[in-house]
């Protein structure tokens, strides 16, 4: 009852974290107390002669707020994202989907524990030693870029989308891992909004680290996409695919580091990573869409 109460309590909080067991005993007694409500307003009903829910309802409309934010809660402490609370509205695989997310244990609240509980598989790629680091605009020589992706993935975004749907994408996914070249990518100059193509650009001596640093990158699992595999670029160069919920680790040997993600059309994630590394060091990465802080 306490645990009911508590969520109660925070009325309209959909910050924070909810456990298990506080959202799975909220929702108990909620059923219960409108269970309750529903044989009062049967009762009422027979006396009066004219079938009514009004208790329910009422109960019901006080109770949405502090059940959706509970819910949300949940998903957060599931190591979810609060808006897959969403994908209710997908008939029946939705429902499905939200409740093993909802009976899910518990992530770490500490970002250096759920780490050093993931195992990264490693990556045999090339390490290069190049950059974007320093990459200018050819217009205007000014280094505040945005990346956009490789040639033609927009165009092959929208087309999939409109005639071949998802078994397109799964298609384009397959293929596009077996792919492991690295194209030019293009980039687009913030201040003067010319857009280019550039592959990676050789580091200078002193940007050389004496002993390679280690990246661990953990995409987290997401229901947006989960079918498909995400492309890891560092500096350019492509390191490889990953899937839904897996965690990988990759050497760099330069000092100043880009890492961006790319989806499987080749279309740049809006979101970059830019990061100093050190030698013979550990940098830890999450990425869901975006990256997010370790």
């Amino acid at each position: 009852m306490k645990r009911y109460l508590k969520v109660l309590r925070q009325y309209a909080d959909f910050s924070g974290r909810a456990r298990r067991k506080e959202f799975w005993m909220f929702t108990l007694f909620n059923i219960i107390f409108l269970w309750v409500a529903a044989i009062i307003d049967g009762v009422i009903g027979r006396n009066t002669g004219a079938p009514n829910m009004i208790c329910y309802t009422l109960y019901f409309l006080a109770t949405l707020t502090p059940a959706l934010a509970v819910t949300v809660r949940r998903l957060r402490d599931a190591g979810k994202s609060g808006w897959m609370i969403l994908i209710n509205l997908i008939p029946i695989v939705g429902q499905i989907w939200l409740l093993i997310l909802l009976i899910k244990e518990s992530e770490p609240e500490d970002i250096q524990q759920e780490m050093d509980s993931t195992v990264f598989e490693p990556v045999n790629a090339e390490v290069l030693n190049v950059s974007i680091w320093d990459l200018k605009c050819p217009d205007c020589g000014k280094n505040d870029l945005i990346i956009i992706g490789l040639k033609g993935a927009i165009g092959r975004s929208i087309v999939n989308v409109l005639f071949f749907g998802a078994i397109g994408n799964i298609i384009a996914g397959n293929n596009a891992a077996k792919n492991t070249q690295t194209k030019p990518v293009q980039y687009q100059c913030k201040s003067c909004k010319h857009k280019f193509y550039s592959e990676p650009l050789p580091a200078s001596p002193e940007e050389i680290l004496t002993e390679p640093c280690i990246i661990n990158f953990k995409r987290l699992g997401n229901f947006v996409g989960a079918a498909l595999p995400q492309f890891i670029y560092l500096n350019g160069t492509k390191i490889g695919a990953i899937k839904n919920g897996n965690a990988i680790s990759f050497q760099t040997n330069v000092k100043h580091n880009t890492l961006f993600v790319m989806d499987i059309h080749g279309v740049a994630f809006k979101d970059v990573y830019k990061f100093e590394a050190q030698p013979s060091a550990s940098v830890y990465v999450r990425f869901d869409r975006k990256f997010l802080k370790s």
